[in-house]
């Protein structure tokens, strides 16, 4: 009985398995309808999917203003915010029938991964344009300090009938003077997440989960009016503060369901997720639902999916006072082939986010999409590339989407990277 079971769990995870963040990007930009080691972060219970491994990447790589004279620059290029995690499971079934490993226990641990909402949060809120309070001849920086630890610690444990849970912490802070006073800017940030993935019938699993961020951010708020560096004054913002009303919590969740398909060689994946953010000045409750299908192909993987969205928003921060409510769809696929040799893949993806907007009047005010191509994260397409060793060593990249218009300034001209991310998994 137990080798079916395993037997079912590897037939059901096997397509789109063991990817990394890089991978995703260049596969269609997000992982809904397909099982991958990067599920393991919103949903700890899948850490038994993926017993003994490592997971590492170099960072992002983005475009940075540069100046006329480029080659005088003293300043770091390198990727930034890398980070790293290593998974280590245990059997409990030592000396069982062969092929099989449940129950087991896994214990991970990962440094420097920068968590979404953290992100939303620092080094800098990118959840409004705040309005300013002293009119056009007034400058604002709003100085928020960019958090270190960034640890998390997660667990597993796998039932001898398939059926996995799991839960994990995730923590980063830091506190800095305000140069001339004696206040502090200041940050904490903990989330806390757990999980279920379980069989449900012969060919059917279900995966849950559910996480809570708890979140104090003190910033700094400096304005200056007019050039006089001198007329200037700082004051603190508090931008999210658990003690007042909850205004600092950030709750999220997704149910998924594979059923695994042989007519296709893959899963039907219906999904539902929200989200729902709380701090001060700023409000947001974000629901998605929609259904997917992902395939074990010639020599390759495919997926494809499609969702509704609706985005609810606030912002009341000094002197702004705004409301949108947006409702919407998004379109994502994605392929993933061996070329030439069975241990280098080409992938391509796209992602396409249409949504309407209405303000808390119920007037319209215009639609708005992800971005077609400023090499974010988000935009329309996403071009990659994968090398297989032995299906133990794993590397993704995600390569720039100018690289084949700028291909000859690689050896004779300014053209500064090939790859924007570069992620790697190695199974021991």
């Amino acid at each position: 009985m137990k080798r079916i079971i395993g037997c079912l769990l590897v037939g059901t995870f096997a397509a789109g398995s063991f990817a990394t963040d890089a991978r995703i990007i260049a596969l269609g930009r997000h992982d809904n309808f397909f099982m991958d080691d990067f599920s393991i972060y919103r949903n700890p219970a899948n850490l038994n999917i993926y017993p003994n491994m490592g997971i590492g990447s170099a960072g992002y790589y983005f475009d940075r203003d540069t100046t006329e004279f480029a080659a005088l620059q003293r300043t770091n290029r390198d990727p930034e915010r890398p980070y790293a995690t290593g998974i280590l499971s245990y059997s409990l079934a030592q000396g069982a029938e062969s092929g099989t490993q449940y129950p087991m226990v896994s214990l991970a641990g990962g440094f420097n991964r920068t968590d979404k909402y953290l992100q939303l949060l620092t080094p800098n809120p990118d959840f409004g344009d705040f309005a300013e309070a002293f009119g056009d001849s007034a400058a604002r920086e709003l100085i928020v300090p960019d958090p270190v630890g960034k640890i998390e610690l997660m667990g597993g444990y796998a039932f001898g009938t398939g059926g996995m849970v799991g839960a994990g912490v995730y923590t980063a802070f830091q506190r800095e003077p305000i140069p001339g006073n004696d206040e502090y800017s200041s940050v904490t940030y903990t989330r806390i997440n757990a999980g279920v993935n379980w069989p449900l019938a012969k060919s059917v699993d279900i995966e849950g989960s559910i996480g809570v961020g708890l979140a104090d951010l003190v910033a700094a708020n400096r304005i200056q009016f007019g050039t006089d560096m001198a007329d200037s004054t700082t004051i603190l913002d508090t931008l999210a503060d658990l003690s007042d009303g909850g205004a600092g919590l950030i709750v999220n969740g997704e149910v998924r369901l594979f059923t695994a398909l042989m007519a296709i060689n893959g899963d039907l994946v219906p999904r539902f997720g929200a989200e729902r953010i709380r701090l001060k000045g700023f409000e947001q409750d974000a629901i998605s639902f929609g259904a997917g299908v992902n395939m074990n192909i010639d020599r390759g993987f495919f997926w494809l999916g499609l969702e509704g969205l609706y985005k609810g928003t606030k912002k009341s921060f000094w002197l702004m006072n705004e409301e949108t409510n947006a409702v919407g769809g998004r379109f994502g696929a994605g392929l993933e082939r061996n070329v030439v040799w069975d241990w280098f893949l080409l992938r391509v993806g796209l992602s396409k986010t249409l949504l309407h907007q209405w303000d808390n009047n119920g007037n319209s005010v215009g639609w708005i999409q992800n971005a077609e191509a400023n090499a974010s994260d988000d935009d329309f397409l996403g071009i990659g590339l994968g090398i297989n060793i032995e299906n133990r060593l794993k590397i993704d990249a995600v390569l720039a989407e100018d690289l084949f218009y700028t291909l000859t300034n690689l050896f004779s001209g300014p053209h500064d990277h090939i790859a924007t991310r570069l992620t790697a998994t190695y199974s021991f």
